[in-house]
């Protein structure tokens, strides 16, 4: 699922942000618009133009009030355990201003998507031991997606790029478990992998793939204001959970993703969001799996374990920060944190691509390397961080041009601990083994 990007012409993002950055990293929670603004003073010493100050209060307001509200006081259709073309049946059914469809506990099998790509529309399960949502066996498909289907080249967005003609706004999806019917042991990973929304058939990802989409369990695209909760997303022929194709404040609370082809949860160009109280475990390759713009968001209370690669892989993003996270027995690294570089045969280093992301309060334990940085990356942050009983390195660093500030992080194997703290907030080549 990690994939590199190459350089494209980037246009401007939907919502302006100051050039830190610091403040869309509180954009995608609920929380004190005044904490924020106070954070952002103190950490960036500069001030937040008032003009961002009131288009993020503008957009917060607009997503609670409408997203809450959108299926309360609209049609509600209740459907029973089934065909998954019953429930695509009834989200068409909802008037214009949308509305509520409420899964009863049971199985609901799948030979095609379930598509939500009407605005105002919440999808409720009766738990996500309760309510099963699975492709049927043997049918690779993205078995749940939220967003358009169909990707058209737009270059006022990014040349040479296709995305969803629209964006889906005010979605919530809560209390269901997602599943493919991915199985390691009979079928080669990367097999039939995408699907082609004009066929409805799926194949490996070949050169097509930006009109394709991968087989993931939850696909979120081109989508604002979402809310997810409760979720599992399991034996996917991709991605777990994937979001892709410009997302915009993305909350997800209580989920988790397993026995994954690829990742348990992967991002790309969505910023503004928040991930949290999750179980990222025993993928068969990265536990969470990020690049190409997934900017300024959140990950924090949650856990990446056994996953056959890297517990957290990041890749040209920025302004990111994981607190409270449990990473552990995974198999090649803890944290892998890597920029963009340019096309063959250059590849050299693009600056801005790997800067301001955070590690805060985390655990990290019995990976090959703890967090290795592979890149000159600046304003990188680890603190408070422990790392337990890597099998090679504590930390990997790229020799010469990183800036880190580590506070309060420590490596340990079973004799001894060591800290990790720097005074000089720059780091030119010091990898530190035990």
């Amino acid at each position: 699922m990690a994939k590199r990007c190459v350089i494209q012409n980037h246009s401007t993002l939907q919502v302006e942000c100051v050039s830190s950055m610091d403040f869309c990293l509180r954009f995608g929670r609920l929380g004190i618009i005044f904490e924020i603004f106070l954070e952002v003073i103190l950490k960036t010493k500069s001030l937040v133009t008032l003009k961002v100050l009131s288009a993020l209060l503008a957009i917060h307001a607009h997503a609670d009030s409408s997203t809450t509200g959108s299926a309360s006081g609209s049609a509600t259709i209740e459907v029973q355990p089934g065909s998954c073309v019953e429930v695509n049946k009834a989200l068409a059914a909802l008037p214009a201003t949308g509305g509520t469809i409420k899964l009863a506990a049971g199985e609901f099998v799948c030979d095609s998507p379930i598509i939500v790509d009407r605005d105002n529309i919440a999808v409720i399960g009766a738990g996500s031991t309760k309510t099963i949502i699975r492709g049927a066996v043997g049918k690779p498909i993205p078995v749940f997606i939220i967003g358009t289907v169909i990707n058209a080249l737009q270059p006022d967005l990014k040349a040479g790029i296709p995305y969803p003609k629209r964006i889906t706004r005010n979605i919530s999806l809560s209390g269901v478990s997602i599943n493919g019917s991915y199985d390691k042991q009979t079928t080669q990973p990367g097999h039939l992998e995408c699907w082609d929304p004009l066929t409805d058939s799926s194949q490996s990802c070949g050169k097509d793939v930006g009109y394709f989409i991968r087989n993931n369990s939850l696909t979120v695209r081109r989508a604002e204001h979402v809310r997810i909760t409760d979720i599992q997303a399991n034996r996917s022929y991709s991605g777990g959970i994937v979001l892709e194709k410009l997302n915009l404040d993305i909350i997800m609370d209580g989920f988790s993703a397993t026995k994954n082809a690829f990742d348990g949860f992967a991002g790309y160009e969505t910023t503004a969001s928040l991930f949290k109280n999750f179980k990222v475990f025993e993928n068969y390759y990265s536990g969470i799996s990020v690049d190409c713009d997934f900017n300024g968001n959140v990950f924090e209370d949650g856990t990446a374990s056994k996953n056959g690669d890297n517990g957290v892989f990041s890749a040209d993003v920025s302004n990111n920060i994981y607190r409270r996270l449990k990473v552990v027995d995974n198999a090649n690294l803890g944290f892998y944190i890597d920029g963009m570089r340019t096309p063959a045969p250059e590849m050299k280093p693009v600056p801005g691509t790997c800067d301001n992301n955070e590690i805060h309060d985390t655990i990290i334990s019995g990976p090959k390397f703890g967090i290795q940085i592979n890149f000159p990356c600046k304003g990188i942050v680890i603190n408070r961080t422990k790392i337990r009983q890597p099998k090679l390195e504590c930390l990997s660093l790229f020799p010469g041009g990183l800036e880190i500030s580590i506070t309060g992080s420590t490596c340990s194997d079973s004799m001894k601990e060591i800290s990790l703290d720097n005074k000089s907030h720059r780091i030119s080549n010091a990898p530190a083994p035990l």
